[in-house]
């Protein structure tokens, strides 16, 4: 069954970041409904679109600078999480095989509803949104960087960070604040834990930023873990997973080697 469409669609086409085709900073004519072009994210969101076209162009090419680069992967999640819950399907415009067609912006979001872009045009986990709505059973890692670290930390890299326990209880891990679109979501952490006391408890949460799901586990001896924790986003909103540790310890190490998501 096809999804019913509006007579009238209001439709934003967003350039990503890395597109310098002239073309696209061009007024672009409707022939029905109304149609933004823009390459701001807040923009394109306070529009409102009923259908989103997202252009892009080649390999997604990261900025030098690390801070930056994050918050513009957390932006872009925002505007690929809003295109992924529009009324309808949101298309990916590939700009080195296509250009404006003088036929009009509805021949445009039809001929590339047919192409399909490469994965890695867009960034890390957001790889899932080339499709435009991330299927069920897409998954993806979340990058280290992305997430952010409390007070122990004693090795930190690409795979593996490690954080001693020792001290108040306190945020061991909160992150990595992407968007995620409405739908119900897993996060699989792996990790393990060494030189701890008996018992030691452990505080994993996991969800939107407007609420998620909770649990504690108490381990007994040291070895490698996983734990899986699924939350339900009713819309777009930002996702985040916390590891806490709940009351101080005097010894203990926790290790984080993989943490990656699912679309259930």
């Amino acid at each position: 069954m096809k999804q019913p469409i509006a007579a009238a669609l209001r439709r934003c086409v967003l350039i990503l970041p890395g597109v310098t085709n002239p073309v696209w900073d061009a007024p672009l004519a409707a022939e029905d409904g109304e149609i933004l072009v823009t390459r701001s994210v807040s923009e394109a969101l306070a529009f409102a679109p009923d259908q989103w076209g997202l252009v892009v162009s080649g390999p997604w090419e990261p900025a030098e600078d690390e801070e930056f680069e994050i918050a513009r992967i957390r932006d872009l999640s925002r505007a690929l999480a809003a295109a992924a819950d529009g009324y309808v399907a949101p298309v990916l415009i590939d700009d080195n095989r296509m250009a404006v067609s003088s036929a009009g912006s509805g021949a445009m979001f039809e001929e590339a509803a047919t192409n399909r872009i490469d994965a890695g045009a867009l960034p890390g986990a957001l790889s899932m949104y080339a499709t435009g709505r991330p299927v069920k059973g897409a998954k993806a890692m979340f990058a280290f960087s992305l997430l952010q670290y409390g007070a122990g930390v004693v090795m930190s890299g690409a795979d593996h960070v490690r954080l001693d326990l020792t001290g108040r209880a306190r945020p061991l891990i909160g992150g990595p604040y992407l968007c995620l679109s409405a739908g119900r979501w897993r996060v699989n952490l792996t990790f393990s834990v060494s030189d701890l006391l008996a018992n030691r408890t452990l505080r994993f949460e996991w969800g939107p930023m407007s609420g998620g799901v909770a649990q504690e586990f108490a381990f007994d001896k040291a070895g490698r873990y996983e734990l899986d924790l699924d939350a339900d986003w009713d819309k777009a909103d930002f996702c985040e997973i916390r590891v806490a540790l709940p009351t101080g310890a005097f010894a203990g190490l926790f290790d984080l080697e993989a943490c990656a998501i699912q679309r259930l």
